[in-house]
């Protein structure tokens, strides 16, 4: 059964007589932070493609690095995510948007985001032509959905839901600019 799990973190086990049971290197993959599947990433993510966004959700909330055969695998498997459904999708995008490390995550890995988020994909590197703005239209959105905590709108008292509608607001708020940009003649 362990050897069929997703990342070497959740391939442990515990026998009250035995101990902890660990063939796959998990201890040392949590003290490192590291995120690595179990065996080859390829076929773990071809068994349950759901497995990639479960990895940039782990990313992203506890602020772990992918191993690069990860990285890699889920870069060469990433349009099997267009076989999950959409509820889906949508639970781990929102449980990705709670992350206090989602602005590195959203940067890093957009192009395996735009498989479900293709609307976000005109946005990188899009130049805003305008003095408020320093950053191409996704580097903002990014960064914005990650400051989203220090918004006066979301704090300790703030239920969850809230502090999620301000970041997903966040995430979409500029991703039509792209397309619905103008210059002035002058």
């Amino acid at each position: 059964d362990l050897s069929r799990r997703d990342f070497t973190i959740n391939a442990m086990a515990y026998h009250p007589e035995r101990g902890l049971l660990d063939l796959f290197g998990g201890q040392e993959d949590l003290r490192g932070k590291v995120l690595r599947c179990v065996g080859d990433p390829n076929r773990r993510f071809t068994e349950d493609a759901l497995r990639m966004l479960r990895a940039l959700r782990f990313a992203a909330v506890y602020a772990y690095e992918l191993a690069p055969e990860t990285e890699a695998a889920m870069y060469r498997n990433k349009l099997l995510l267009n076989r999950i459904s959409a509820e889906r999708v949508a639970s781990e995008l929102c449980k990705m948007l709670t992350g206090a490390d989602i602005s590195r995550i959203l940067m890093k890995y957009a192009g395996i985001c735009a498989v479900f988020l293709p609307e976000m994909l005109p946005a990188v590197g899009f130049a805003q032509h305008t003095p408020y703005h320093t950053t191409d239209v996704w580097t903002h959105t990014a960064s914005a959905v990650g400051h989203a905590n220090a918004c006066a709108c979301i704090n300790a008292a703030a239920p969850a839901q809230d502090a999620l509608i301000v970041r997903l607001s966040l995430l979409f708020h500029d991703l039509g600019k792209p397309q619905c940009h103008t210059k002035d003649s002058g």
